[in-house]
């Protein structure tokens, strides 16, 4: 990527190739495939280092700031960045008071780890619900049995979410929810065991799904 730089101000970012006219002079796209680096440098186009975007599952962005180095042709992209709060926060106003909802409740921003737990029980939900008529049909009717692969893969589903969401709730710090992401096994170029948050099992059990 390249920057458009005037009196050491930033005026225009260039992601990809495009003509372009800089103090009244139309230059082809060209110029951004062909010309050197100093070239470049020379008419006010500069390198452009493009910060890291937030990681939304566990940051906030902010402001984007630019600082632009005129002696080497760079301008450097900051981000701010804010960790998302891992424990579920109780809002108040800058008073210290309590923010209350149209209930007269107090408002609470949900943390990561709720965040997270809520969604490995909708996941178990979601992979349950496709077989919940087996079980409902032998609630009404005892001698209509569930398959014994329908009990395995939904006790193995019930198991592997409640291990997930202890692993979760166990989490003192970002830091320690961060690795049930990133913990997956590879060999070879190949995942041969997935992160805790992707282990969730995959259905043994299509022909009795509805």
């Amino acid at each position: 990527m390249k920057a458009i730089v005037k009196a050491s101000k930033l005026v225009e970012i260039i992601s990809s190739p495009k003509s372009v006219t800089i103090d009244g002079i139309a230059h082809p796209k060209e110029i951004f495939l062909y010309w050197e680096r100093q070239a470049l440098k020379d008419i006010g186009v500069y390198e452009f280092r493009q910060d890291t975007p937030p990681d939304t599952r566990f940051e906030t962005g902010g402001a984007v700031s630019y600082t632009v180095d005129d002696k080497n042709g760079i301008v450097t992209e900051k981000i701010a960045k804010k960790d998302k709060s891992l424990e579920d926060v109780k809002e108040v106003d800058d008073k210290g008071k309590a923010i209350l909802d149209e209930n007269g409740n107090q408002v609470v921003t949900k943390g990561l780890k709720s965040i997270y737990t809520q969604s490995i029980n909708q996941q178990a939900n979601s992979s349950l619900a496709s077989s919940d008529w087996l079980v409902t049909r032998f609630v009404e009717d005892n001698t209509k049995k569930i398959p014994d692969e329908v009990k395995t893969y939904r006790k193995k589903v019930k198991d592997t979410s409640d291990t997930i969401i202890t692993k979760i709730q166990a989490t003192k710090t970002l830091s320690d929810l961060k690795k049930l992401f990133n913990d997956a096994v590879v060999k070879d170029g190949k995942i041969t065991t997935p992160s805790t948050m992707d282990s969730m099992p995959v259905s043994t059990i299509q022909e009795y799904e509805r």
